[in-house]
């Protein structure tokens, strides 16, 4: 346990402290040994054989656009057959190496297309299909959240079963991807075999957590998301405008680059729906409570520019607030770590699920659009809805 008292649970900066995951369970602890056993076993590949080790999975999604990456273990051509419906007519091409990123660009928002990777003249696996993000007059869509996830834990493994089953058009993430400081070991051993069945044909936009950033300030995430030197950006999706904050940042006021790019992003969308992702809490009743600089910094730019619902993680629970000048602030941090109880007073509740919450309440937010009105659903790991709201643009 975290000491009350230290830093760490102190309103405010520093925001790199964090409880690490949940430990594992001894059935955990047995199916990790036995795995770790058949792959001693297993015999070497054939020299010369390229294998693969990570994917293919979909990040960096937009409306025209979107990035297939893989991984092997040793350096090849980076190659993905692809085409409108089920055809696989053309080809697309990226650098060669260990680390495959290939980006589908002149692509029709909502179109279906079918993709395979090869790597070395080797074809993996079979035909995937995604759907581009949709255009401005669709105005239906759904999306799902996750938070505080990458722990490679029974709970991680439900809570995406049921993402799967929701059928959403996009993951988004609120941070801590990968536990406990987003390795690349981390992330193939906690992320990418528990989403294997999902992001290989949802992409997957992520928000970086103070986890992520513990090895060479989220190089590997970094990397793997395809999100470069910044990790803030923007797209649009259906009728949703979406932006991706980096809360990590030492630097969030006015002047700072961050900020004043946030400004101008929300300035200028013409969307009716906006929404907002990023790490660190700013209403939250959990044990890390509320970040106050980033509140007095953030919160007014997202009342003055009509963002409806805000995502955040870092407390391991589900929190809703109560509207606060117009905007309401959800906190999912319950994909997957163990979760917090809630120990403070707070006005700003609407709604909270947490470590003493029955039954458990490891989970995710699905949001829904339609011309009427959008619908944010938290989902439990049984597939219960334990909170819907509706907000309007």
């Amino acid at each position: 346990m975290i000491d009350p008292d230290s830093e760490c649970m102190r309103p405010g900066r520093p925001r790199t402290c964090e409880r690490g995951a949940a430990p594992r369970t001894h059935a955990s602890r047995i199916l990790l040994a036995a795995l770790a056993v058949l792959a001693l076993a297993a015999p070497a590949p054939a020299r010369g054989a390229v294998a693969l080790t990570r994917g293919p999975y979909l990040t960096k999604a937009r409306r025209t656009s979107v990035t297939v990456v893989w991984r092997t273990d040793v350096a090849g051509t980076s190659v993905v057959r692809w085409g409108a419906g089920t055809a696989l007519d053309r080809v697309a091409t990226g650098p060669d190496g260990t680390t495959h990123k290939v980006r589908l660009t002149g692509l029709t928002p909502g179109a279906r297309y079918s993709y395979r990777v090869e790597t070395g003249g080797l074809t993996f696996g079979r035909r995937r299909a995604f759907r581009a993000l949709d255009a401005a007059h669709d105005p239906s869509f759904r999306f799902a959240v996750v938070g505080d996830f990458g722990t490679g834990s029974a709970a991680e493994v439900a809570v995406e079963d049921r993402i799967v089953l929701a059928k959403p058009r996009l993951l988004m993430t609120v941070g801590d991807n990968a536990y406990s400081s987003g390795s690349d070991a981390e992330l193939d051993a906690r992320v990418f075999p528990q989403y294997a069945d999902l992001i290989d044909h949802v992409a997957i936009n992520v928000v970086l957590g103070n986890h992520d950033v513990g090895t060479a300030g989220g190089a590997p995430e970094r990397d793997a998301f395809s999100l470069g030197p910044r990790a803030w950006y923007s797209f649009d999706a259906s009728s949703a405008h979406f932006v991706v904050l980096d809360s990590n940042e030492g630097c969030i006021t006015a002047g700072c680059p961050q900020y004043d790019w946030l400004v101008s992003d929300l300035s200028h969308t013409p969307q009716p729906y906006r929404f907002v992702f990023f790490h660190h809490t700013i209403s939250s009743c959990g044990p890390h409570g509320t970040d106050t600089d980033l509140r007095a910094a953030w919160a007014p730019v997202f009342a003055a520019h009509g963002v409806q619902v805000v995502f955040m993680g870092h407390d391991h629970g589900y929190q809703r607030s109560v509207p606060i000048d117009g905007v309401v602030y959800v906190t999912a941090g319950g994909g997957g770590a163990g979760l917090y109880a809630w120990t403070k007073p707070c006005a700003e509740a609407a709604v909270v699920l947490d470590a003493t919450s029955v039954p458990d309440a490891s989970h995710f937010v699905l949001v829904t659009l339609a011309a009427d009105g959008a619908t944010v659903s938290a989902i439990d790991r049984a597939g219960t809805v334990r909170d819907s709201f509706r907000v309007v643009p």
